[in-house]
């Protein structure tokens, strides 16, 4: 080989491995690129997180968020909010306190009738034989709440207008409040008592291989399947 050829045959091997090392950048781009959009789209909701409807509330903390970050966020951390997206029902504020030294979440809602509802919800040390009544933040037996049974469910009901129930479980308490009839009131407590057993069964969750994700991100952003 000549001294004119050995530039040229290393020129050229240059070109070509400039020219793969694009072409290579280019396909790992394709593949981060498909898998983000993939691995967003792919993210789990949460079971139960249903967008409520009404005006964005202020947190404790005095940050206006909207409904449904709020609702997500404060379920991530492992509340139930059980009557929150219960048809026939507006959320009209949302607030986390502390109830006899213990964190609690405060729901208010109404009706289409314009009547109120108020539900707390008190997570912590749980004394379930003397637990707080989270709407007055006294001792339930000083409230008025008598002992009762749902559906073999212990509860602790106080008749009258307006109506106040009391769900006790090991693990949280749940009081509420309703200016609404006898029969909506163990409406309520039903749906809440339904809403709590759900979050007992927790959903196996999906997984997908890394190639299965590029592909669902580039179906997205291709409009493919959508």
């Amino acid at each position: 080989m000549s001294s004119t050829a050995l530039p040229t045959f290393l020129s050229r091997a240059r070109l070509v491995t400039a020219v793969v090392s694009v072409i290579l950048l280019l396909l790992l781009g394709i593949l981060l690129l498909g898998w983000f959009a993939g691995s967003r789209s792919s993210v789990p909701s949460t079971p139960g997180a249903t967008a409520a409807q009404g005006s964005p509330w202020a947190q404790s903390s005095g940050l206006l968020i909207s409904e449904v970050s709020d609702l997500d966020v404060l379920r991530s951390q492992g509340w139930t909010l059980p009557l929150a997206g219960m048809p026939g029902y507006e959320v009209l504020s949302l607030s986390e306190d502390t109830i006899a030294g213990q964190p609690a979440v405060r729901m208010q809602l109404q009706d289409a009738q314009g009547r109120d509802v108020q539900i707390t919800e008190q997570r912590g040390r749980i004394d379930q034989y003397h637990p707080t009544d989270g709407i007055a933040g006294l001792p339930s037996t000083t409230t008025g709440l008598d002992p009762a049974v749902l559906s073999g469910t212990p509860v602790r009901v106080r008749e009258g207008s307006p109506w106040r129930a009391q769900i006790v479980h090991d693990d949280v308490v749940y009081t509420l409040q309703s200016e609404s009839s006898a029969a909506e009131m163990v409406r309520l407590m039903h749906h809440t008592e339904a809403a709590d057993r759900a979050t007992l069964v927790q959903r196996p969750e999906e997984t997908s291989s890394p190639g299965e994700t590029v592909l669902s991100g580039w179906r997205r952003m291709l409009g493919i399947g959508a």
